[in-house]
């Protein structure tokens, strides 16, 4: 069997709630293909996960991390969202957020962005959720 990556030797959690298993995880494309033991699998690209635990990714559902990514600084920000395993974020889900952006309460916005990141400044070049995602 062949793969585009083999995630070998890892325990996995796959968080259906059953204990976790020692297994291989075949990747082919953006899809996981199979979980299991494949002693004679190759890939293109291999990850030996001994000692280390194969999950799915986590999803953080409270950010205010849409102001972050505007930032230049915003991979330094994020790595400790990576580091723990956090693969989705939802933001703007408690009355405002980075876009759409309503010039009349640039002040509001400006307090938060100069508490999150103070050496940054935000010129806020976008005013839609299109343009900000054009802007990004």
């Amino acid at each position: 069997m062949t793969a585009d990556i083999l995630v070998k030797n890892g325990m996995v959690m796959d968080g259906t709630g059953r204990p976790s298993f020692r297994a291989d995880v075949i990747i082919e494309g953006d899809r996981i293909k199979d979980v299991g033991l494949f002693p004679d699998a190759e890939a293109a690209h291999e990850i030996d996960a001994q000692g280390l635990v194969v999950a799915p990714g986590l999803i953080d559902v409270h950010t205010h991390l849409g102001f972050f990514l505007p930032s230049k600084r915003h991979p330094e920000v994020l790595k400790s969202w990576i580091y723990q395993g956090v693969t989705t974020v939802v933001a703007g889900n408690c009355g405002y957020s980075s876009a759409p952006i309503n010039h009349d309460c640039e002040d509001i916005i400006n307090k938060y962005w100069s508490f999150a990141l103070p050496r940054d400044g935000l010129k806020y070049e976008w005013t839609t959720m299109g343009n900000y995602f054009d802007y990004l």
